[in-house]
This record gives structure tokens, C-alpha cells and sequence, in this order.
């Protein structure tokens, strides 16, 4: 049978116009949260109810009339704007190739200047009273505002950013007292679309630090480029970091002074490679920009760096956990066909196909090269194991054999921190790496028009025949 529908929320404002003997008495708005059967077709706003009519005689005699309407009011999506009419950049979104994919990150185009586009949904009759900010998270006061546009329209929302690398969110609100500007104390909600779900798409509710930027922005201003940028290139050269993550720096440093050519990656390796967002496995876009400018078209082109199977990388990544988790998840995959066929002799399996996005060096290898240089990644390639029957319906696997190419998905989350075993030490190097790359995404002006154009990060690898001391699963 067929699930019933769930019943629809919506928010909406209870607007309460009242006069007293003819004359206005000033309004009154308070926030709603509406809850409409699933097949209703009551279409909003509408006339909630005619609350009192009434009047009198003598001294005290008056007529009073109070209206309530229902207005309801929604914002759909937020879309970054510094490159006109792109929209690669934009929130909710949830996921991008199945990883967290938030907040924005955006560069402004011209040092401070920050553009977004807001669509929003509004009923027409009371649009002129709606109004579109944006404000730093913390903070009542409204950086920069518009009136929200009738149906589903975009809002052109533009305003100065500060330095610092704040973090924003758009608002939405109702200008009560009719002098069309946004009060602070006419805020009504703030714009959160993208629910807080693991991966597994359960309800979150833990203490990860990265759910507070989900639906929030990052504007990154010329200054914040300049200052990230620098630091970046300070990690990268500094010596303590070189000797513990060699690799990884090489990276980095690629990274932020917009190199073309890095050690050990060897040849091939592609310029050029065209990214479009269009075609991207998400339909609502990227909220976390690549290395790259966006062109009109929604595409952008980034530097491809290719590590071939003979690079230290590889020979890293062979020697990390995250590999080694890799390998039983594909054992594990494989396991039923893999018991059927096993017996008392050691014998070699045919090349298993894997196709594996699970790979979180942070998570597996979060104080070594490995993870400096790579993070949440997706697999393929090929995995032969020798094996044997074992008790209980198991096997036991005394070698394997693993190839494949590993992707890295995009380069930095933003609301992590990289620890060094040494003396506790902390460095806010992904989120410089973010404010790099989003400076690199739309600024325009020289002398970077080009650097730093690198999100994709491909490392090839074959283990060969490798001892899997005699794993039971």
C-alpha cells in the first residue's frame, strides 16, 4: 500500500491590521508555523478570520474593526551571484558524490563587494513588506537588504562584506512598522534548508562542528585571500610540516601559489580539465566552489594532477588504514560468492571489480601525509585474494592484490581542524585552504587571474602481492 502523505508545514507570518473609529492602528506580525493536511487544496494567503466588528453609543462609543491574514512566506534557495548569471555556487546542498557538501565558500569578485541572487516564494499581494538580508551569524544587525520578489523570483541581494572571513546567513523578515527598511527586530527566520542527516541519512544530533555551517556563508574578501593565501604557503614551506606530511605540502604549496608542476606526480598530468557543474551528480549545484573560475557557461577548467602507481603518494596510501579498510570493505562485498567457492586449499580468486566511495583519510589517517595530501575520496579498480574456507561459514586471507585509481572529491571541509602530534599543535590549515580556494574561484584582478586552479587530485596505485596475515572474515 501506498505510505500516506505526510501533512505539510509552512511558515507564515499573523498579520493583525487594526482601526479604531477609522482611524490605523499601527500593525502587528507574529510568526507562525502552519501545519496544512497533505491534500489540501486551500491555496495561502488567505483571510484567517474576521476577528470583531463592532461598535457602540454613549461616551465611549467606537467602532473597531481587526483583520488577520495569513501570510506565508518561504526561502528556496541561496545562489552566489559574483560571477553574473552562474550558478554553480548555490545552497541547500546536502551532498555532493555523497559527501557533506557545505557551507558556501565564496570569494567576492571585486575586493568587498558581495553579490548574491535569493529565491524566494511570497504571496503578491504583500511582497513590498517582505524583506530579503543577509547579517554574520551572532549578530542582529542587517548588512545589506531587498524586498522579496512576487512567486518564485530572485532577489538581487548585494552588500559590503567585512574582513575576517565572517560567516553569514540570509533572513527573512516583515516590515511591520511600513518605513521600508529592515529592523533588526523584524527578523523573522533564517534561511536553514539542508537537514542535519549522517551519512546514512539518519537525524543528526551530535557535536560535530562542521553542522553549524550547514546553510551558512563564507565571504571571503580580497584581504582574506591575500591573508589565507600567505598562511597557506607558510604551511607548506614550513619545515616541522614538510618532515611529517612531505607530500601533502607539496600540495599545498601547488595549491595556493598556483604552480603547475609538483614533485613525484610525475607525468601525466592534464591542464585543463573542464568541470561542469551542470552535469555534476547534484541537482541543486555545488555549494563548495573548486579551484577554479566559473565562466558563464557554468563551467570551469582546473589543473588535474595525476600521480602514477610508482609515486611516494601511492606507496602511502598502499601503507595507510584507509587502504586497508578499503580492502575488507570490498572482501566483505564479495564474502557470499567468495565462502561458496572456498575449500580447504588455498586457492586465488578472480579480479573482484570494487567501486568505493567510503574513503575518509581524515578520519582513518587524520595525523599523517596521507591525509594532508588527500581526503574524502572515491575508488575503483580490482581486488584478487588468496583465500580458503575457515569455521563457521568464513574465510581466511592470506594475501591480496589491490589496483586502482583513487579520486579525491573536492579539497577541503571547512570546519575541521588539522592536528600534529606534536605538543597538541593546531593549525586552521583546511579552512585557509578553503578561503585560498574560494578567492581563487571568482576573484578577478591580477596578479592571480590564473593560480591556484586545482580540485582534482588523482592517485593511481597496485599493491601487488602484499601479506594480509591470515585475516579471518
Amino acid at each position: 500500500a501506498a505510505a500516506t502523505p505526510a501533512p505539510r508545514e509552512f511558515k507564515a507570518i499573523l498579520l493583525t491590521e487594526r482601526t479604531i473609529n477609522g482611524l490605523p492602528q499601527p500593525d502587528k506580525a507574529e510568526t507562525l508555523t502552519l501545519t496544512v493536511p497533505p491534500n489540501a487544496t486551500q491555496s495561502y494567503p488567505y483571510d484567517l478570520i474576521p476577528t470583531f466588528t463592532g461598535g457602540g453609543s454613549g461616551s465611549g462609543a467606537h467602532s473597531e474593526t481587526i483583520k488577520q491574514t495569513v501570510i506565508k512566506y518561504d526561502i528556496i534557495e541561496v545562489i552566489s551571484d559574483q560571477i553574473a548569471g552562474n550558478e554553480a555556487n548555490k545552497l541547500p546542498t546536502a551532498y555532493y558524490e555523497e559527501q557533506p557538501n557545505n557551507p558556501m565558500l565564496m570569494g567576492t569578485r571585486l575586493g568587498h563587494n558581495a553579490k548574491l541572487q535569493v529565491v524566494t516564494n511570497v504571496p503578491p499581494g504583500y511582497a513590498p513588506r517582505i524583506r530579503i538580508g543577509i547579517k554574520t551569524v551572532n549578530t542582529p544587525q542587517i548588512l545589506g537588504s531587498a524586498t522579496a520578489a512576487t512567486g518564485v523570483g530572485k532577489v538581487p541581494l548585494t552588500f559590503n562584506a567585512r574582513n575576517g572571513s565572517l560567516t553569514y546567513e540570509v533572513v527573512i523578515g516583515f516590515d511591520a512598522n511600513k518605513n521600508f527598511i529592515f529592523d533588526e527586530d523584524e527578523i523573522r527566520d533564517v534561511f536553514q534548508k539542508t537537514p542535519k542527516i549522517d551519512k546514512n541519512g539518519n537525524s543528526y544530533s551530535g557535536g560535530d562542528v562542521t553542522y553549524a555551517f550547514l546553510d551558512k556563508i563564507i565571504i571571503v574578501t580580497r584581504d582574506d585571500f591575500k591573508n589565507a593565501r600567505q598562511s597557506s604557503q607558510g604551511y607548506a614551506t614550513n619545515p616541522v610540516l614538510t618532515t611529517l606530511a612531505n607530500q601533502g605540502c607539496q600540495l599545498l604549496n601547488m595549491f595556493s601559489s598556483g604552480g603547475t608542476a609538483v614533485a613525484a606526480a610525475s607525468s601525466p598530468t592534464t591542464w585543463g580539465h573542464v568541470v561542469d557543474a551542470s552535469v555534476i551528480p547534484s541537482p541543486q549545484g555545488l555549494s563548495h566552489p573548486i579551484g577554479a573560475k566559473w565562466d558563464a557557461m557554468n563551467r570551469a577548467e582546473t589543473f588535474k594532477i595525476r600521480f602514477p602507481a610508482t609515486s611516494f603518494l601511492s606507496q602511502e596510501v598502499i601503507e595507510s588504514q584507509g587502504f586497508e579498510e578499503l580492502v575488507s570493505r570490498i572482501i566483505m562485498s564479495n564474502k557470499p560468492a567468495l565462502v561458496a567457492t572456498a575449500t580447504a586449499a588455498w586457492q586465488t580468486s578472480a579480479a573482484l571489480p570494487y567501486a568505493d566511495n567510503k574513503i575518509a583519510f581524515g578520519e582513518s589517517d587524520d595525523k599523517t601525509d596521507v591525509h594532508l595530501a588527500l581526503g574524502k575520496c572515491k575508488a575503483a579498480g580490482t581486488l584478487s585474494v588468496k583465500y580458503r574456507s575457515s569455521p563457521g561459514g568464513k574465510i581466511e586471507v592470506s594475501e591480496i592484490n589491490c589496483s586502482g585509481v583513487i579520486d579525491d572529491l573536492y579539497d577541503f571541509a571547512y570546519g575541521t581542524k588539522l592536528e600534529f602530534p606534536i605538543l597538541g599543535f593546531q593549525i586552521d590549515l583546511t579552512k585557509d585552504a578553503s578561503r585560498t580556494q574560494a578567492g581563487h574561484a571568482t576573484l578577478a584582478a591580477a596578479p592571480w587571474p590564473n593560480a591556484g586552479r586545482i580540485f582534482f587530485t588523482e592517485t593511481n596505485f597496485a599493491s601487488g602481492w602484499i601479506n594480509w596475515g591470515n585475516t579471518t572474515y
